[in-house]
C-alpha cells in the first residue's frame, strides 16, 4: 500500500476481524509437485494423502489454509469433531480452490474434487444426532489462486462458515455454545446452553463482564440461567467439564446484549460511524471504532464537514463484531476522498475483511484491471469484483 491521505466520512463502515479462540482443528499439511497433465486430469480427483509424506502438523482456529508454507502444490487434511447440540438434517457446502470432500463419521458428505476456483461449489446432506461426530476435510490446491470454505446448516443455524467454537479435537471439552461465541444483540432474557463434553457429570460455571469471568456454580445441567441481563454490555463465561476426578476447561466465550431499545436509530442499521471528531458508533449498538497506525486525525471539509483522515501507510479503523456473518445479507456504503491517485490495487477502503486468502472478504477496494473491472473503486468479494466507479480522482464519492 502507498502513503496516501484518504478522508473517510462513513454512513455504514463495517470491519470484521476474528477473535482470538483456541485452536480447534488438527491438520496435517503436505506438499507435492500436482502436474494436472501428468495425472491425465481425472475427474474429482484429490491427493493420495496416506501415501504422501507429511511436512508439518499444528492446530488452528476452523479449516485455515493461511498456515500453508506456499501458495501452489500444496494439500491439507483437517481432522476435529464437529459439535451438534440439536439433532436433525445437516447440510454442508464445500467452496475451494482447487479441490475439496468433507467426511462426516466416515461418510463422504460432500465431493468437491478436481481442478476448479472457488465458484465451483460441492454440497451434500445427512442427519446428525446431537453429540461430537468426527468430520475430515481434505484440500489441495495446485496453482494460481487458492481458497478453502467450509458452511453448514441445520436446526437452528442459517447457513455459514462452521464456527470454532462448534469445533473440538477432544470430546471432552464443552462446545457449541449458545449465544454463540461472539454472538451480537443478544436478549437480556436468554439463558446460556452448551454441548457438555461426553465423560462430563457435572459441569462448572464461570459468567460475568470481567474476563476471565467469577466462578457462579457446579451443577448437572447443561444450561445456566444467569438473570437478567444488562442492555448493551459484554459478557464472558466458561464451563470446566468435570467427572469427579479429571476436569476438562473449555474457552472463554463472549456474547454483547441488544441495546436498549429506546437507544437504536433504526433497527435496520447495525452501525453508523459519522467521525465527527470520534469513533462513536450513532447506530445506538455502541459498535465503536478503534484506530490503529501512528498518523490518524480528523479534519475539516467544506463538503463533508468533520470527517476522520488516515495519513500514513497501513492506518486504518477497526470494529469488531457487529452481528452479521456468514450468508446474511448485508449492505455498506459511505463517502470517501483520496488525496492521490497513486494507489496500490486491492488497497481496502472499508467493509468486513479477514486474512487475505481465507474467503472473508466483502469490502470496498480499490480494485485492479481484472476480466471483471477496470481500476478504480470497486466492490470485492474474495473471486468476484465489479466496479463502483472507475479511476481514481480526487472527489468526494459515495461508495
Amino acid at each position: 500500500m502507498c502513503r496516501r491521505t484518504a478522508y473517510f466520512l462513513l454512513a455504514v463502515l463495517m470491519l470484521m476481524f476474528c477473535a482470538d479462540v483456541a485452536a480447534e482443528v488438527f491438520y496435517e499439511y503436505y506438499e507435492q509437485d500436482i502436474d494436472r497433465n501428468a495425472l491425465g486430469d481425472p475427474p474429482g480427483w484429490m491427493p493420495p494423502y496416506d501415501t504422501w509424506p507429511v511436512k508439518k502438523t499444528g492446530t488452528v482456529d476452523g479449516f485455515d489454509i493461511t498456515v500453508r508454507d506456499r501458495d501452489g502444490n500444496f494439500a491439507f487434511r483437517f481432522t476435529t469433531y464437529l459439535a451438534i447440540q440439536t439433532g436433525g438434517d445437516y447440510t454442508f457446502w464445500s467452496a475451494s480452490d482447487d479441490g475439496s470432500q468433507i467426511v462426516i463419521d466416515g461418510s463422504l458428505v460432500v465431493d468437491n474434487g478436481g481442478w476448479h476456483g472457488m465458484g465451483t461449489v460441492g454440497t451434500g446432506a445427512m442427519y446428525l444426532n446431537a453429540g461430537f461426530h468426527s468430520i475430515v476435510v481434505t484440500h489441495f490446491e495446485d496453482n494460481g489462486q487458492e481458497g478453502l470454505q467450509v458452511n453448514y446448516q441445520g436446526r437452528g443455524i442459517g447457513r455459514g462458515e462452521i464456527p470454532p467454537a462448534a469445533l473440538v479435537t477432544d470430546a471432552n471439552y464443552p462446545a457449541a455454545p449458545d449465544p454463540g461465541d461472539n454472538a451480537w444483540n443478544v436478549k437480556i432474557t436468554d439463558n446460556l446452553r452448551w454441548l457438555s463434553g461426553d465423560s462430563a457429570t457435572s459441569h462448572k460455571v464461570y459468567f460475568g463482564t470481567a474476563q476471565p469471568p467469577p466462578y457462579k456454580l457446579i451443577q448437572p445441567l447443561t444450561s445456566y440461567d444467569p438473570g437478567l441481563l444488562e442492555y448493551a454490555t459484554d459478557y464472558y463465561w466458561q464451563i470446566v467439564e468435570t467427572d469427579g476426578v479429571s476436569e476438562w476447561a473449555g474457552p472463554v466465550w463472549h456474547f454483547r446484549t441488544q441495546p436498549d431499545p429506546t437507544t437504536v436509530v433504526d433497527v435496520n442499521l447495525v452501525g453508523w460511524w459519522e467521525f465527527d471528531g470520534d469513533y462513536t458508533d450513532s447506530s445506538g449498538y455502541g459498535a465503536d471504532a478503534t484506530p490503529f497506525g501512528a498518523d490518524i486525525s480528523f479534519a475539516s471539509t467544506p463538503e463533508r464537514g468533520r470527517v476522520v483522515s488516515l495519513n500514513g501507510v497501513d492506518d486504518y479503523l477497526s470494529v469488531g463484531e457487529v452481528g452479521i456473518s456468514g450468508a446474511a445479507p448485508r449492505t455498506i456504503a459511505g463517502w470517501a476522498k483520496a488525496e492521490s491517485t497513486a494507489i496500490s490495487d486491492w488497497t481496502n477502503v472499508f467493509g468486513f475483511t479477514g486474512p487475505s486468502g481465507a474467503n472473508k472478504h466483502f469490502d470496498i477496494e480499490v480494485v485492479g484491471d481484472t476480466a471483471d473491472t477496470d481500476p478504480g473503486f470497486g466492490i470485492h468479494c474474495y473471486g468476484w469484483q465489479r466496479n463502483i466507479f472507475v479511476g481514481i480522482d480526487l472527489e468526494w464519492r459515495h461508495l
